[in-house]
């Protein structure tokens, strides 16, 4: 799990970015999402799962028609999903034999790319693509889609709402995590 000083470093790092100016001639725009929230996860393997976790996300992106109703759009997105607080002292029986494993706590870096639609009522995100995922000391590769939606923006600051999910294959298991998360984007 990243800590609280690591997030706070992507953070101000992606704000640097956003405040970062682009070549001459060029039109676009970058903007920085920090978001918390709820998450749900299952599995095809034998996991003790957990009914909700935490999940943490900060997504740098950036936007190539500044002033397109709909333009392209490409992020950097990194985050922390999974359960807080210790395991129980309790087995959960594995049908295989012992005890059930926790599901693993999983870290993510994405690479997205879609579509960004802005009008004077905010603006609605879509990305997806590949993502490598960090969790039990392993990792393992697989893919994010995002749906982000954004308020209009008060003072280069917009209230976001994001709903994600991802499918991770590792060996011959597979994992899948939703979240929904609230938070801020600064642009």
């Amino acid at each position: 799990m990243l800590s609280f000083a690591a997030w706070l470093a992507l953070v101000v790092g992606g704000a640097n970015v956003v405040g970062m100016s682009l070549p001459d001639g060029a039109k676009g725009r970058a903007s920085v999402d920090a978001t918390f929230g709820a998450g749900q996860h299952s599995s095809d393997g034998h996991f003790y799962l957990k009914d909700a976790v935490n999940t943490v996300d900060v997504t740098v992106a950036w936007h190539t028609g500044a002033t397109a109703l709909v333009s392209p759009a490409f992020a950097l997105t990194v985050g922390d999903q999974g359960h807080n607080g210790g395991q129980d002292s309790i087995c959960r029986t594995n049908p295989e034999g012992g005890c059930l494993d926790y599901f693993p706590h999983w870290i993510h870096y994405a690479l997205v790319g879609g579509i960004d639609v802005r009008e004077s009522g905010g603006s609605l995100r879509l990305m997806a693509g590949p993502a490598l995922f960090a969790g039990n000391r392993s990792f393992a590769f697989g893919g994010q889609a995002q749906l982000d939606a954004a308020s209009p923006p008060v003072s280069h600051m917009a209230l976001q709402i994001s709903v994600r999910g991802s499918a991770v294959a590792r060996g011959r298991e597979s994992f899948r995590l939703g979240s929904l998360d609230v938070g801020i984007r600064i642009q």
